[in-house]
């Protein structure tokens, strides 16, 4: 059960990171690398930008336990929510 332990480990142990799909990206300004804002009901975090083909267009994904960041706490518990994703440099409407 234990194969491939280390590998796992190994990845927990990345910063925490927000996936998004490259054409999201690309309508959204966002280049790969930069800080993002991600917000939800729940609250906001900014983390660094992965582009990646590897998720699904109008989707984001944030793992979970990642070091520095506890993603339950924009997701209030739920697996899934609305997000409204944006440069971290932009500006929030009061």
């Amino acid at each position: 059960m234990s194969v491939g332990a280390d590998r796992l480990k190994e990845g927990l142990e990345q910063q925490a990171f927000v996936e998004v799909h490259p054409d999201d990206a690309a309508r959204l300004g966002i280049a790969d690398g930069s800080t993002v804002r991600v917000r939800t009901e729940a609250g906001e975090a900014s983390l660094p930008a992965r582009v990646s083909d590897g998720i699904a267009p109008g989707s984001v994904f944030v793992p979970w336990n990642q070091p520095g960041f506890a993603a339950n706490a924009i997701l209030s518990g739920r697996f899934t929510t609305t997000v409204v994703l944006e440069p971290a440099e932009a500006k929030v409407n009061a």
